[in-house]
Formats: C-alpha cells, sequence, structure tokens
C-alpha cells in the first residue's frame, strides 16, 4: 500500500498535477497551500489546508493529523523577510537552528526545511519520482532548432551559468551572443525574461538558459518552464530557450511545444555532464 503524500503547494500548476497523479494512480493525499503563494482557482476542488508560511507547527500538526508519511515540496514560493515571515514559535525555533542559511540561497534554505520535515518522522521525495514524465527529453522540442552560431553561444553560456549556481543564487541566465546580460535572482524567471526585453539588436536575439545548480538537492526546486515562460520569452524578443535534460520539469509539454512553434522560438533540451 503507498503511503499518503502530503503536497506543500506553492504557485503555479505543479500541485494539481501531483494530486491528479495520486487519483489516477489512487493514492491518498493531502494538501498544503501557502497563503500567499498557491492558486486557489487550481486547488479548491483538492483535500485541501491554507497555512501563511511562517505557521510552521499549524503545517507539521496537521500533516500528522491527516497521517501523511511522505512529502512533496512543489510550486514557487516567494521568500519573504524575516520580518514578514510572522513566524509563529516552531517557525522560530527551526530559524534559529538553521541560522544563517535563512540568508544564504534558495537550495540551501530548501535542503534545510526539507532535513526538518525529515526530523519530524517524515520523508521528503522529488516531484521527478513521481511524475518523471515531466522531465526535459533531450534535442529540440518543436520544428524550430537553433543554428550553429547559436549553439556555440549556448555552450558558452551554460559554463558560464553553472559557475553562477555554484553561488546558490539562481537557476537561470540569459546570454545575448556570449555576453551573460541578466541573472536570475529571487524575483523569478518570469522577472529575469522581462528585465531583458528591450535587448535585441542587430547583434542578435537574447537565449534564457535555465538548468539546475551544481549540487543542487533534486527533492526541492528542480528548475521549472512551461507554455508562459515560452509565450513570455516570445513576446520579450527572445530567440529561444535552453533547458537541461532529466534536470528541468516542463509542465504540459505538447503545450509548450505547441507555444514555441506558434511563436517561433526553439525550446531545447541538453545533456549537461556533471555530477548528478
Amino acid at each position: 500500500m503507498q503511503r499518503k503524500l502530503g503536497i506543500i503547494a506553492g504557485g503555479g500548476p505543479l500541485p494539481k498535477y501531483l494530486a491528479e497523479h495520486c487519483q489516477y494512480n489512487g493514492r491518498e493525499y493531502f494538501v498544503i497551500a501557502l497563503v500567499g503563494n498557491a492558486d486557489e482557482r487550481i486547488l479548491h476542488a483538492l483535500p485541501v489546508k491554507w497555512v501563511r508560511l511562517g505557521a510552521a507547527g499549524k503545517i507539521i500538526q496537521s500533516l500528522k493529523d491527516q497521517n501523511v508519511e511522505e512529502i512533496v515540496m512543489v510550486g514557487a514560493v516567494r521568500r519573504p523577510s524575516i520580518m514578514t515571515l510572522f513566524p509563529d514559535w516552531r517557525a522560530i525555533s527551526i530559524i534559529f537552528r538553521i541560522g544563517t542559511i535563512m540568508v544564504g540561497g534558495d537550495n540551501s534554505l530548501l535542503t534545510a526545511i526539507a532535513e526538518e520535515f525529515e526530523r519530524e518522522g517524515f520523508k521528503v521525495i522529488g516531484i521527478d519520482e513521481l511524475l518523471s514524465d515531466l522531465l526535459a527529453p533531450v534535442g529540440p522540442f518543436g520544428m524550430i532548432k537553433p543554428n550553429g552560431q547559436d549553439l556555440k553561444f549556448i555552450q558558452s553560456g551554460i559554463q558560464q551559468a553553472q559557475i553562477i549556481g555554484q553561488q546558490d543564487t539562481g537557476q537561470a541566465i540569459v546570454i545575448q551572443n556570449d555576453i551573460i546580460i541578466g541573472t536570475e535572482n529571487r524575483n523569478g524567471t518570469d522577472e529575469l525574461i522581462k528585465r531583458c526585453r528591450n535587448t535585441v539588436s542587430d547583434h542578435g536575439k537574447p537565449i534564457l538558459i535555465k538548468i539546475k545548480k551544481p549540487g543542487q538537492d533534486r527533492r526541492v526546486d528542480l528548475p521549472t518552464i512551461g507554455a508562459r515562460t515560452v509565450q513570455l520569452a516570445a513576446e520579450c524578443g527572445f530567440s529561444g530557450i535552453v533547458v537541461e535534460t532529466g534536470q528541468t520539469l516542463v509542465v504540459d509539454r505538447t503545450k509548450v511545444t505547441k507555444t514555441a512553434d506558434k511563436c517561433g522560438l526553439f525550446v531545447i533540451g541538453t545533456k549537461l555532464n556533471h555530477e548528478q
């Protein structure tokens, strides 16, 4: 018998995808929806409890009350400051325990949170363990492919993205030719794309590169794109998007491919040689 799954839900469609997977496979599940992040329109029909991010005690107790044994953390979460988190006593004790990690990179923080859940007796698993079909394949997704010059710049850009990723600051960069014109910060990929919107010139269009950080914990915050990412990149004058094969989640690949072909933009998966 499958263990009951707890879904810690941030923003975007992935929490619902996961819930539907559980329904299809007859697996019991319960959703903890993070107030201010999760989308009520998507989750309203699911077994769900809405909890603010700083209410760690309530989150843990709710999962225990529901007899949850395994947890998946999925969906975008806006990172609050200590002042806006309004932590309860349980959250305060966790903050003291993880200390300076609170002001570190997202991967370090999310890994520390996953370890806190495991300290409480839960097993934290990655969404790709359940939805492996969402992982990016190798090669172009649609009819449009990068040209030889693009491929040269992409290879250089990937190397630079890996160096930046070692600092645990972001999963994405934007290049124009072989120059980085933007890096992802805590505001996310959409904001990065918008920041780089007016850089189209005779020297080439921007390309988004989104890959897993070196040494990143696969259980939390794998790079993710969807049709919205593609549409926004096209609106902002990009020529294409590069994702890492087997390490990036692609939400509704069919829609992503159709959107890319319609917008005249390439989306390609590339396999990297680094420690998984």
